[in-house]
């Protein structure tokens, strides 16, 4: 597992700027929501009153926002967030191979002594690594403007929000990791799995509006990512979506295995 590590370390490092830059972005985007909220909770509420209740639900959210944690739910956590972070999983993912070989260093670290599949778990563990640590900031960043904007806004609620989405920004950055072992271009294979993530929303959208096609949504990922800031992680799902990304790498591996490498 020698092999695993140091191609981790490697793309950590290669990805550090990338990952301050992701955290420090979204956190800042927290933050500001954070601030926002005691200024729109209000008007907020009372737009939510009329709004029709389909709608709503398409988005996630319920009738009222009673506190910070329900605001940012609704404009972070369920939006914004799942939407955009997925983005650096899956660009981690597409560069893995593909992306390796469009810059013709593909074959010169085989040319090492590595065994195909640890490049791709290294990949993976280096996704899992950097994820995390952009939600940590994440995390920090959003409730540390609570308590300087006088919000009641519990760490553990932020830290719930921030750790759901783990493994499912993971599940994508795993589909983009087994797309790039088939495409030979790292954005094929980024725009396959992003083609994924969009499919998925859209599906879970639609099915919370339309009753005739409410069965979409069982297939989408958006589905059982739930509302954790506001109820806490629901751990079946988190554990059934971690264990879909490692199959999806897994298949990565064995689908590397077997492919032929372009110089």
């Amino acid at each position: 597992m020698n092999g695993v590590w140091a191609l981790s370390r490697q793309t950590l490092v290669e990805q550090r700027r990338n990952i301050v830059v992701w955290g420090v972005a979204m956190g800042l985007l927290g933050m500001m929501y954070v601030m926002l909220y005691p200024a729109f909770k209000d008007t907020l509420n009372q737009y939510l009153k009329d709004f029709p209740e389909q709608y709503l639900k398409a988005f996630g959210i319920s009738a009222g926002i009673s506190d910070a944690a329900g605001f940012l739910n609704m404009e972070m956590f369920n939006l914004l967030a799942p939407l955009a972070l997925p983005f650096f999983a899956i660009l981690v993912g597409a560069r893995a191979v593909a992306g390796s070989e469009e810059r013709k260093t593909l074959d010169m670290l085989l040319s090492n002594p590595v065994p195909r599949w640890q490049l791709v778990v290294g990949r993976y563990l280096s996704m899992a690594l950097g994820l995390a640590a952009i939600l940590v900031l994440l995390a920090l960043l959003t409730w540390v403007a609570a308590p300087i904007r006088g919000v009641h806004l519990p760490f553990s609620a932020v830290v719930q929000g921030a750790a759901n989405l783990w493994p499912f920004c993971l599940f994508f950055g795993a589909v983009a990791l087994l797309f790039s072992t088939f495409l030979r271009r790292g954005a094929a294979a980024s725009g396959a799995a992003a083609a994924v993530l969009i499919a998925m929303y859209v599906a879970n959208a639609v099915a919370s509006i339309s009753e005739s096609v409410s069965q979409v949504r069982y297939v989408s990922l958006f589905n059982y990512y739930g509302t954790a800031i506001v109820s806490g992680i629901d751990w079946v799902h988190f554990l059934v979506i971690l264990g879909l990304s490692l199959v999806l790498t897994a298949l990565a591996a064995v689908a590397f295995q077997r492919r032929d490498i372009y110089t």
